[in-house]
């Protein structure tokens, strides 16, 4: 791992937005059920997982619908890259040790990535392909291509799916609607629980690795 003053500098550079992005996504799935119902756009601009796409596009028109969740989906992504190209396998192996079911992922996701390149993109254009493209030091404006378009697809894929299942998606809605505040309490309680769960599971030490010694 590099350890100089301008590696430094960047880390704190693409930190701070991925931190502010990854609370943001935090808030809207905590919060999912109340901004479903009432704020639909609000909700994928803050959280613009697959998932929280598909409840909402019945209920958002399309050009604003592309308008925000596009450039939000791909926002942390440069940040990442950028990481990637500057840690690389470091930060592969990091997320390999400390979380197992994310290591599968991401190992899978290299061997994929290593036949296919940034094609992987147009399928996946995540975090972890967007790490695993700056570890491979693609060229930048090659991995923004590569990447927005797979975004496009990613929001048109889910745009069709909310269609397919509008009259299913409306029952939740209307669900939600009538226990809206104990549908919300229950969400933010388990997304706290989540949280506590998985900084607990990546407290634990990574087999094979010991912990250094801590200093007197």
């Amino acid at each position: 791992m590099n350890d100089t003053p301008e590696s430094r500098r960047l880390l704190v550079q693409c930190g701070v937005p991925i931190g502010i992005l990854t609370v943001a996504s935090f808030i809207g799935t905590a919060f999912m059920p109340y901004l479903l119902a009432k704020a639909p756009l609000a909700l994928v601009a803050l959280s613009p997982l697959f998932r929280h796409l598909v409840l909402a596009a019945p209920r958002v028109d399309a050009a604003p619908f592309f308008l925000v969740v596009v450039p939000r989906h791909f926002a942390p992504d440069p940040f990442f890259y950028l990481l990637g190209r500057e840690y690389g396998r470091f930060g592969i192996e990091w997320a390999e040790g400390n979380s197992p079911f994310t290591g599968k992922i991401v190992r899978a996701l290299e061997r994929v990535f290593a036949k296919l390149g940034p094609v992987v993109l147009l399928i996946s254009p995540d975090v972890i392909v967007s790490t695993l493209a700056g570890a491979a030091k693609v060229p930048f404006p090659l991995f923004v291509v590569f990447n927005v378009l797979g975004t496009f697809i990613t929001v048109f894929v889910a745009r069709w799916f909310g269609d397919v299942f509008e009259q299913s998606i409306g029952v939740i809605v209307k669900y939600f609607t009538a226990h809206l505040w104990t549908v919300t309490a229950i969400s933010v309680l388990l997304m706290v629980l989540f949280n506590w769960y998985s900084s607990r599971q990546n407290q634990k030490p990574v087999p094979g690795v010991e912990k250094a010694p801590e200093e007197p």
